[in-house]
């Protein structure tokens, strides 16, 4: 038989259970029955309870039914609600029958569950299939297990086809017997919420393979549960209790993309960790990782939002070249990320950051997110400090911001190290570009730079800065000991706390210079000796500061400057250009054509050269003579011909044979010179010779 309560046809908009005034007993009698209870005409909302003898109503009278003689609800027992917000509560279903609960219109909440409170609900009442349809409003389906024994349980989430409506069927909880199983249909604006046991005994395992195209709300309780979601249609919220949560996304597919709906977790008090894979995903791929969240960068893909409460977060990226951008360090306590097999980026934050490169092509962004598999690691912006541990290389690019200050630190490697600005190459570091500044590990570091003019400054000890040709090609270094000019025109100026072991000026037309110096200096070009410089290379001009400097050449052509001081100037060989300036000087021009100016000042100009060029005892024993204030010009002269350890004469110095231009200035000065070189300005008085 088919019994319909209450309706002049089934389903009619007039049917109301409420038109009854008392109870109603059915006993459908043998065979396979159906049994229908509409409410489609209600005048108001109302709260029902179904249970497997008896559908009552708080407004309404209730209906009890059975089947006597062998008989069943085979063919089903159905709940038609109205369009009002209706609360039903499914108790219990009968063995052997499918209950359905539709209710229409309206937004309703529908709740399967042995009572009101959560946690004196189960389900051991379902002993029957169950259909549950919310209708067309925003509904609410609760399938609450909470208050259930402990249990190991596999509940699994499954699509499924009910009648010409897609569902989702919900197998495996604690308390349905006979293992029966809930279906829902599909609802875009229904929320569906899944409580199982919250006894802490519980180990709960979910197989998520489909949701609703709605929300579905996961709850477990107090004990530890595994999450492995295969797919979803709408949005997943995961409810962790206080036991310990894995959630597993796509493990299997190992395809993110099958996740049409956000997912969202609540880990709970436990120690909660999740899972990411999608090594399968076959395309470009954008990751991006914020403070509360992960995403995917195919459209349609559902992002991932957390919170402080997960304790571990590990992806597994495709095989194919992606893309991870890391906006800000997540809340989570431990991220590992794999990028794959393909070139891979890794992009920091806009705010900038600190990166430690620690394993081969290992970066780990601030202090909790370990990128495996990185090709480039490009700054997001703003400032970034990147360290070079000992165990660390990239092999692929690091990528400073054009518009930020970046730093590439070596403070935690062990060993020397080597930065190289002409193909902007450093050790462990296969490539960099807009990186300001190097921090090296002093011992035998090295620093080489770029192959353009530049203005080196050595500050303090093993450091300085390069300025070139505006801001944006200007570097800082530290702990570098040895530098190394570029294949371009270096200038070198030392401070006098600037202090390295090795300076070589590289290719080029390179100078050291002394102008920040108050206090003397000496430079040998010849033996590498220079003030607050270990060992000097490949440098041809050189400059004094304001204190006596003696400054000698080599056999290239120099540009020896004195500046202010009483300075001792030494071409050697070569044609060179030495300039005094102000102060007594004495300029010794050496082998080669020679341009020799003494300006300010009375000098002592020599074309040629002299047995003491590279004996600093007799020349500092000559400029004593020369500088002492005390005496007239004549006697400077007369004392320096006749000085027993370094007397100036023909038998000590000596022509080069070469058309030498001096120039004295106008004070009084000296000239040794041939009769085929040029003196500009002799003056009388001045001696020749």
């Amino acid at each position: 038989d088919t019994i319909v309560v209450h309706a002049i046809e089934a389903y009619d908009e007039t049917s109301e259970v409420g038109d009854f005034l008392s109870d109603i007993d059915l006993d459908a009698g043998s065979g396979t029955n159906r049994l229908v209870v509409s409410n489609v005409g209600a005048n108001g909302p109302d709260d029902v309870t179904v249970t497997d003898q008896r559908i009552e109503s708080l407004f309404h009278h209730g209906i009890n039914y059975h089947a006597s003689n062998s008989g069943s609800f085979g063919n089903g027992i159905e709940f038609v609600g109205s369009d009002w917000n209706e609360t039903v509560r499914v108790a219990a279903t009968l063995r052997g029958a499918k209950t359905t609960i539709n209710t229409s219109g309206g937004n309703d909440t529908i709740r399967v569950a042995s009572s009101s409170i959560d946690a004196e609900s189960n389900l051991d009442g379902i002993r029957g299939a169950l259909v549950v349809n919310g209708g067309s409003g925003v509904s609410t389906i609760e399938v609450v297990d909470a208050g259930d024994a402990p249990s190991s349980r596999d509940i699994v989430l499954e699509s499924a086809i009910v009648g010409a409506s897609d569902a989702i069927q919900i197998s495996g909880l604690a308390g349905p017997r006979n293992e029966v199983a809930i279906r829902v249909i599909d609802g875009v604006a229904h929320t569906l919420r899944i409580a199982t046991s919250d006894s802490p005994l519980s180990s709960e395992k979910f197989a998520v393979r489909d949701t609703i195209p709605g929300q579905t709300i996961l709850q477990d309780g107090q004990g530890d549960a595994t999450y492995t979601i295969d797919a979803t249609a709408g949005a997943l919220h995961i409810a962790g209790g206080a036991g310990d949560e894995l959630i597993q996304v796509t493990p299997s597919t190992q395809e993110w993309s099958n996740m049409h709906g956000a997912l969202s977790i609540d880990g709970g008090s436990g120690q909660d960790r999740l899972l990411v894979a999608d090594q399968s995903h076959g395309e470009l791929t954008f990751y991006e990782l914020t403070a509360n969240g992960l995403s995917h960068g195919p459209a349609g893909t559902g992002a991932i939002a957390f919170d402080d409460s997960l304790e571990e977060l590990e992806l597994h990226g495709g095989n194919v070249a992606n893309t991870l951008a890391v906006q800000a360090e997540p809340a989570v306590s431990e991220v590992s990320v794999w990028q794959g097999s393909g070139t891979n980026a890794l992009v920091g934050p806009l705010t900038g950051a600190d990166w430690h490169i620690v394993g081969e092509d290992v970066v780990r962004v601030g202090e909790r997110v370990l990128v495996n598999d990185v090709g480039i690691v490009a700054s997001g912006g703003a400032e970034n400090r990147f360290y070079v541990e000992s165990t660390g290389a990239l092999t692929g690019s690091l990528l400073g911001s054009p518009a930020g200050h970046d730093v590439l630190d070596y403070s935690l490697y062990s060993g020397g190290v080597m930065v190289n600005l002409q193909n902007h190459t450093a050790t462990a570091v296969a490539n960099f570009n807009y990186i300001d500044e190097f921090i090296g590990t002093g011992g035998v570091s090295n620093f080489v730079g770029a192959n353009v003019d530049a203005v080196w400054t050595i500050t303090g000890v093993n450091q300085g800065e390069i300025v070139t040709n505006g801001a944006a090609d200007d570097w800082i270094f530290s702990q570098f000991p040895n530098v190394t000019g570029g294949s371009s025109d270096d200038r070198f100026f030392v401070e006098p706390s600037g202090q390295v072991s090795v300076l070589s000026g590289g290719n080029g037309t390179d100078e050291i210079n002394y102008a920040y110096f108050s206090n003397a200096v000496a430079v040998n070009l010849q033996t590498g000796m220079a003030t607050n410089v270990g060992n000097l290379s490949s440098i041809e001009n050189a400059t004094g500061g304001a204190g006596d400097d003696l400054i000698i050449g080599n056999n290239a052509g120099n540009e020896l400057r004195g500046l202010a001081g009483n300075d001792i100037l030494v071409g050697a060989g070569g044609g060179d250009t030495l300039i005094g300036s102000l102060g007594r000087d004495i300029l010794i021009g050496g082998d080669g054509v020679d341009a020799i100016e003494g300006n300010q000042g009375s000098d002592l100009l020599i074309g040629g050269s002299t047995n003491y060029d590279n004996d600093t005892k007799s020349l500092n024993a000559i400029r004593t003579i020369w500088t002492d204030s005390t005496t007239t010009y004549a006697q400077r002269v007369a004392a320096l011909k006749s000085l027993a350890s370094a007397p100036l004469n023909r038998n000590t110095v000596f022509s080069d044979n070469d058309v030498d231009q001096l120039f004295g200035g106008s004070d009084s000065d000296w000239f040794w010179t041939d009769d085929f070189d040029a003196v500009a300005d002799l003056a009388a008085g001045e001696q020749v010779r």
